[in-house]
């Protein structure tokens, strides 16, 4: 139900039919960011992990990369 509206901030092809994507959940006390593997061959997104993104690593608001 999170990523129903998180938002896509970066994609990584790793295959003719995978694709990793890191998306940004903002509607959390905290922004949150989601690793997902998208399976276009098997119709599923698998979440690889989740984690808090580190405020000195990232830009204000969590889309970037400093």
């Amino acid at each position: 139900a999170a990523l129903a509206d998180a938002e896509v901030i970066e994609e990584h092809r790793l295959g003719p039919a995978e694709l990793k994507e890191l998306v940004l959940v903002v509607e959390w006390v905290r922004p949150l960011h989601v690793v997902v593997v998208v399976d276009a061959e098997h119709k599923e997104e698998r979440v690889v992990t989740v984690y808090e993104p580190d405020p000195d690593l990232w830009s204000n608001d969590y889309r970037r990369r400093r």
